[in-house]
């Protein structure tokens, strides 16, 4: 079965359609490693093929290859796979359920929306933060409030999840939802909302972003000085330079390098005879950028 695994696997990376029918046959393995195998081969091929035989696995009585084929579906987009992927959001198996509401969400259509909100609460954690990741593209409010919701869950993939989808909402309510997240009990859930709203570009961020340079984790202060680069508020100066003297070498580069976006010259020309040449290497890499920006465009006019 290992080596007929193997041979499905190659195949697979093959993708060309002669490759298609042996790939297909193998759906019916008496092996579920080697279905699992042939559902994951499908779903990597270039060519449009026929969604009918994933759609018949998704019934196959091994959750593996329940869970293989409900990936490959999503992968190729296949709209006709919809659903009997709606289906599979009420698998026993969590993993199913898992890889269904994933391929749901990157077949779309108005008409899954509401199962795919109705996952968002399922029993399962990942299974929930899924469901979070498959509204990353839709928009809403009904959308904004499973991602609010989503804020509060206990687990911390349901909430990172939460962050990265409503980073990609227009609503008044997101900024202020995410700026709560620099205090959660989770480092990285701080560091991922730090890094949000340095994206999202909305100056409300700068105040809390300054706060959370004082964060006991090393990621939150890196990210926090990132995105008051990216803001470009000079509210931040003063707190970034500070940052120079931080204990960790990456943090220091990073607000040396914010510090050039802001335009702010004079603490990087102090650092660039500090003694860690690292340091001293984003000094110097800011200083040209801002002296880039200052520097008059020699374009001719009428140059795009």
């Amino acid at each position: 079965a290992g080596v007929r695994a193997c041979a499905v696997w190659i195949l697979g990376e093959v993708r060309s359609p002669k490759a298609v029918g042996p790939i297909t046959a193998a759906l019916k393995d008496e092996d579920e490693l080697v279905r699992a195998r042939a559902a994951e081969a499908l779903g990597r091929q270039k060519e449009p093929i026929a969604p009918s035989p994933l759609i018949a696995a998704l019934a196959d009585e091994s959750a593996l290859v329940r869970r293989s084929a409900a990936s490959a579906l999503g992968r190729l987009a296949a709209p006709d796979a919809a659903g009997p992927l709606l289906v599979c959001l009420k698998d026993a198996d969590a993993s199913v359920r898992c890889a269904a509401v994933r391929a749901v969400g990157q077949i779309g259509g108005a008409d899954t929306l509401a199962p795919i909100i109705t996952a968002a609460e399922d029993e399962n954690e990942h299974v929930r933060a899924a469901a979070v990741e498959a509204l990353t593209d839709r928009e809403g409010e009904r959308v904004v409030d499973v991602g609010l919701a989503a804020l509060r869950d206990d687990s911390r993939y349901v909430r990172r999840a939460a962050v990265c989808m409503l980073g990609t909402q227009k609503d008044a309510r997101v900024i202020p939802a995410i700026i709560e997240r620099l205090e959660d009990d989770v480092p990285i859930l701080r560091t991922v909302a730090a890094g949000m709203l340095g994206s999202l570009g909305d100056l409300r961020a700068v105040d809390p972003l300054i706060q959370a340079l004082r964060d006991p984790s090393t990621g939150v202060r890196i990210l926090s000085a990132r995105a008051l680069g990216k803001l470009g508020s000079s509210r931040a100066t003063e707190a970034l330079t500070l940052l120079l003297k931080d204990e960790d070498l990456y943090v220091r580069m990073n607000a040396a390098e914010a510090l050039g976006e802001l335009g702010d010259i004079r603490p990087l020309q102090q650092l660039l005879t500090h003694e860690d040449e690292y340091v001293r290497g984003a000094a110097r890499n800011a200083l040209d950028r801002v002296q880039s920006k200052a520097a008059p465009s020699t374009a001719p006019a009428g140059t795009p």
